[in-house]
């Protein structure tokens, strides 16, 4: 089966290493971040400070925020809906943010 591509792809590692906070836990894309999503629900359960301080993707401006409703995002809620990720109370996984 071929699925669409996100809206907002998987984040690149960048080559700044930026300084503690200024990673995931401030990134407006977090909460529709692919790289974030599967880490929190494969692999930890939450994220420190300085995780994903080099992210190319990073930001904390309101106006980078994105409202991803492409092909491959519609796609992706159904597939959330049908395992039943959808009625968990922090979609992605993330507790506390």
């Amino acid at each position: 089966m071929n699925v669409p591509s996100l809206t907002f792809p998987t984040p690149v590692i960048g080559k700044i290493k930026r300084p503690r906070g200024q990673g995931c836990t401030s990134c407006v894309h977090q909460y529709y971040c692919t790289t974030l999503y599967w880490y929190i629900r494969n692999q930890e359960r939450s994220v420190s400070d300085d995780f994903g301080c080099a992210c190319a993707s990073w930001s904390d401006e309101e106006s980078h925020r994105l409202d991803p409703k492409g092909e491959g995002d519609l796609y992706m809620n159904q597939y959330m809906n049908e395992q039943g990720i959808a009625q968990e109370k922090n979609q992605n996984g993330i507790d506390g943010l």
